[in-house]
């Protein structure tokens, strides 16, 4: 499995709105690419920034999402429109681990 952590400040003057909006329209598009797993989005409590943690199977989905057409445009709007600062980082999982109150632990 590979994440993608994408780490941003939003400008002052961005429309939050507008980039709520183009958000929900990438997490649609994103769940019919092949490989998608999953996404979820961190907010500080300051508002200073979020990070968002996108899951794919494998390296080829990490690309071809990078790819696509429509990301390609958002990613340019984002420049454009929305933010101060970003950072991606694409990550192989090495390892993964989880607990669940009802005491089963998950290793792989």
């Amino acid at each position: 499995m590979f994440v993608v952590v994408f780490r941003s400040v939003l400008r002052q003057d961005a429309d939050r709105s507008a980039h709520d909006r183009l958000d929900d329209e990438l997490r649609e598009l994103a769940k019919s690419e092949r490989g998608f797993l999953g996404v979820e989005t961190l907010t500080s409590r300051d508002d200073a920034g979020s990070v968002t943690i996108s899951q794919f199977e494998d390296l080829a989905a990490v690309e071809e999402w990078g790819r696509n057409a429509h990301h390609v445009l958002a990613q340019l709007r984002g420049r454009s429109e929305f933010y101060a600062s970003y950072s991606v980082q694409t990550c192989q999982v090495i390892r993964e681990s989880r607990f669940d109150a009802g005491g089963v632990e998950h290793s792989r």
